[in-house]
């Protein structure tokens, strides 16, 4: 069982690049306000990491930083802290002097309610891929260089697939590399990654510290301890958690009934079941599942709440809820008349209340 990408599946990683431009005399990227993890990589020149403790660290050509926690920083032209009066993310029009390339992203997953991917994450990675010739990492680093200089046909979905594809060899790299207790040391773990791949390969199954134990090929009590050392959870905390995670991915991925998720996720009842997962999410299956089933129609898209030429465009929520994000104006249309008539078009609405 490949238990990295079972769970990537699962979460729905999602990254994208949003800067590659150029800079030069001063200047700062500033990613304030914003809750997914970050990525800058330095294509050519060099700059200045700040955090908000310890000294400016020096980021040189082919440097990939990354912070899984989108930790408070700046990525600056100096080591002295810039000025408040700094115009933020703002790239050079003409490029005079010494300059530095960045491309920078966002690594997302659409189902974020718990992620121990993340979790075992440290606060910042810096990966220095010059150093690294012939990785698999350096080369989706020089892959991902070459796509954003080059503006061809289809780019932008490449750019997408292989800012997926980097964090999957950032994750690689961290665990080949690090010795630190986490999550990810007990996938890699000779004993405890048979007992995490087996669960995962069937997380209805009826699973007991005993029964993972001997999947493991360890007692009882040294597995139970092992686990919690390294992952942090009680095994049994940890198999709870992961089968909502599972519950939560098939009501909003599939049509499978939901007696049939309770027994895929180890339920022997509905209402057990139920119970649990409103616990986990402060919701029940039904209404995530309802909210999966809404169908958004936009008459009126425009970038202004004042309207536009009309149109009609069907959109899935997590759509609508991408256009929302870049301040288009949406009218709503849902089947689900538990939340609004059907065919009846309500006017602007705040879509975040929609869907949560």
């Amino acid at each position: 069982m490949d238990i990295l990408s079972e769970m990537l599946t699962t979460l729905r990683l999602n990254a994208s690049v949003f800067i590659h431009s150029t800079f030069c005399q001063t200047w700062v990227i500033d990613m304030s306000g914003t809750t997914e993890s970050k990525f800058h990589l330095i294509a050519n020149g060099g700059c200045w990491l700040h955090l908000p403790y310890g000294n400016p660290i020096a980021l040189n050509e082919r440097d990939l930083v990354f912070l899984p926690h989108n930790a408070p920083h700046l990525v600056t032209n100096s080591p002295d802290p810039p000025a408040d009066s700094t115009p933020r993310n703002l790239p050079a029009q003409v490029v005079t002097g010494p300059s530095t390339t960045l491309i920078c992203g966002r690594i997302e997953f659409t189902q974020n309610y718990w992620n121990p991917l993340i979790e075992a994450l440290p606060e910042y990675l810096i990966l220095p891929t010059n150093e690294s010739n012939g990785s698999a990492l350096s080369k989706v680093v020089d892959a991902l260089i070459v796509e954003c200089e080059e503006n061809r046909d289809g780019g932008s979905v490449v750019i997408d697939r292989l800012s997926d594809i980097l964090f999957i060899e950032i994750v690689r790299s961290y665990v080949t590399q690090s010795k630190r207790s986490s999550f990810l040391a007990a996938i890699s773990d000779s004993k405890l990654g048979k007992a995490l791949a087996a669960f995962h390969a069937e997380p209805g199954d009826a699973w007991s510290v005993q029964s993972l134990a001997t999947v493991a090929g360890m007692s009882r009590s040294a597995f139970a301890e092992r686990f919690q050392g390294l992952v942090g959870l009680t095994p049994m905390s940890y198999v709870g958690r992961w089968r909502m995670q599972h519950a939560h991915h098939l009501l909003t991925s599939s049509s499978i009934q939901l007696h049939s998720i309770a027994s895929q996720c180890g339920y022997k009842s509905d209402e057990a079941f139920t119970k649990a997962f409103k616990k986990e999410f402060g919701q029940s299956p039904a209404s995530v599942r309802r909210r999966e089933d809404l169908v958004v129609t936009a008459p009126l898209v425009s970038v202004s709440s004042d309207g536009g030429q009309a149109t009609k465009i069907m959109f899935t929520p997590s759509e609508a809820m991408d256009l929302y994000k870049k301040g288009q104006a949406l009218f709503i249309d849902v089947r689900d008349k538990s939340d609004y008539q059907a065919g009846h078009l309500p006017g602007a609405v705040n879509i975040p209340e929609l869907f949560y």
